[in-house]
């Protein structure tokens, strides 16, 4: 009998109740919060202003609606959306697969092959990690996948089981949160010491635990309004020219793999589009 499925979107902001005053007061640790200080008190929110006509907070809020659209449409049993109520389902004996994605990403239907992916042997599923947006400097948007063996923002299943049997709560919702901190405590349950390093200065998976699948399920969206990309931009030589040279009219070519998410990445692009 298969597993039940479980996607965590690890956040629960409400965008449009938020202020600039807000956003930088944050304070909840499951949160990227290595960038979001930094650019807050480096007056992000007026350098944004500057570059585009549409809200910060509103745009963030039409894209975290695309993505629980996406996330209504894969199929899962329970869908928990932030951490608010995870002590009343993580403890329990219920066995899942649990899969954790940003607001702000999208996800593919269906999840059967995930499901059948998770034999009595298998407490790890990776897949390739597919990213949209502009990435490494580019000033348009486009897209790269990579079938690599770690745990990123968007690439991996795990059972429940299996991180109960080996962390307390605590770091298993730290883990839930930020993906480099789930594959090096994974890494260190499942790998043979010392273990290999790969990309993004991450150890590599290679337990036997680790199950790899083809299909993407997926979809890390480097937009212009990700924490990532305005801490980047804040640390150009000129912050201002990096946004406004930023491409946000185009249509991306969907790679045939990726078909699944064309939906969401068209209504992504409007969205987009309409910021200027």
């Amino acid at each position: 009998m298969s597993l039940p499925v479980r996607i965590l979107v690890r956040t629960d902001v409400d965008w449009r109740a938020m202020s600039d005053e807000d956003f930088g007061n944050q304070d909840d640790e499951t949160r990227p919060m290595m960038f979001i200080r930094p650019t807050a008190r480096r007056g992000v929110m007026d350098l944004w202003r500057q570059v585009f006509d549409v809200d910060f907070f509103e745009y963030r809020q039409q894209l975290q609606q695309l993505g629980h659209e996406s996330v209504c449409a894969a199929g899962a049993d329970n869908v928990s959306i932030g951490f608010g109520d995870f002590g009343d389902w993580y403890p329990t004996s219920q066995d899942e697969i649990i899969l954790a994605i940003d607001d702000d990403d999208f996800f593919r239907p269906p999840i059967q092959e995930l499901r059948e992916a998770f034999r009595d042997d298998v407490d790890v599923v990776l897949w390739p990690q597919a990213r949209l947006g502009f990435l490494a400097g580019a000033s348009s948007p486009r897209f790269d996948m990579f079938p690599l063996r770690h745990i990123l923002p968007t690439n991996c299943a795990l059972r429940k089981s299996f991180l109960q049997r080996h962390f307390s709560q605590a770091e298993v919702k730290d883990a839930l949160a930020h993906h480099r901190v789930a594959n090096e405590r994974v890494a260190e349950v499942v790998n043979e010491p010392p273990s290999e390093i790969g990309a993004h200065n991450l150890a590599l998976l290679n337990a036997a635990s680790v199950q790899r699948i083809e299909p993407c399920y997926g979809l890390h969206n480097r937009h212009v309004g990700s924490i990532y990309l305005l801490h980047q931009a804040l640390r150009a030589p000129d912050p201002l020219a990096y946004m406004e040279e930023l491409e946000l009219g185009g249509r991306v070519d969907v790679p045939e793999e990726l078909l699944a998410f064309e939906p969401y990445i068209r209504a992504f692009e409007d969205v987009t589009a309409s910021l200027r």
